[in-house]
């Protein structure tokens, strides 16, 4: 069996639960969830290209999805890759744990939970046959024509973005006193969007550009460490 999944830590996850089941293979694939500018890297690529050929002859294919961009948009990408493929497809949701004793609230994605939880906890995957991911692949064509920089989950669909999209919620969780771009970008990936680092950092210096942030102490070279506030 072929395992996608488009979260990092779920894939390691997978990848030690899976140790002792000879045959199976996880593949881990960069998030689509940004314009016609992404490209995977190319062993991913590589992965990707050798996870279509087997799935042509007729392996069978989990997709793990969750709901960040990076999850939706990758149901929509393997759907798309895997549209002919004769073999059986399910999709599994991300599984969550049960809220731990040092939490209280909702449940804990399984990537930061222990591998031998992950059949106690995933649902049963969800057949997709063919007629079903060519929909999906549908989508999929779509978001590829409108080329947008990013792509965002709405009201559980996968919908085109401006580069923009996200500014006001950075803004929005810049603390009113001054703080390092470090701590501002780790209470954004705190947030669990699925979103990587570098793309919050990219939207701080914009922001700083267009005057909504302000640069309070910088820091040569190690923009992290500088400090900001809001404009």
């Amino acid at each position: 069996m072929i395992e996608l999944c488009f979260n990092p830590s779920l894939k390691g996850a997978l990848t030690q639960a899976r140790r002792f089941h000879p045959g199976t293979t996880v593949v881990g694939v960069g998030a689509p969830s940004s314009g016609g500018h992404h490209r995977p890297r190319p062993d991913r690529r590589a992965r990707l290209g050798l996870s279509a050929k087997r799935a042509a002859r007729g392996e069978a294919v989990r997709i793990w999805t969750d709901r960040t961009p990076a999850g939706a948009c990758g149901l929509l990408f393997a759907a798309h890759l895997l549209r002919d493929a004769p073999g059986p497809c399910g999709r599994s949701p991300d599984p969550v744990l049960p809220p731990s004793g040092r939490r209280e609230g909702g449940g804990r994605p399984l990537g930061r939970g222990r591998p031998e939880d992950l059949e106690a906890f995933a649902d049963p995957p969800v057949l997709l046959d063919q007629a079903a991911r060519r929909e999906l692949a549908q989508q999929w064509a779509t978001l590829q024509r409108e080329n947008a920089p990013l792509r965002v989950v709405e009201n559980g669909a996968v919908h085109s973005a401006e580069i923009t999209y996200y500014d006001d919620r950075i803004l929005s969780s810049c603390p009113d006193h001054p703080c390092r771009v470090a701590e501002l970008i780790g209470r954004l990936v705190g947030q669990q969007l699925g979103i990587d680092d570098w793309f919050w950092a990219e939207r701080v210096q914009a922001l700083l550009e267009a005057g909504a942030l302000r640069l309070a102490e910088p820091q040569e070279d190690r923009f992290y460490e500088a400090v900001i506030a809001r404009g």
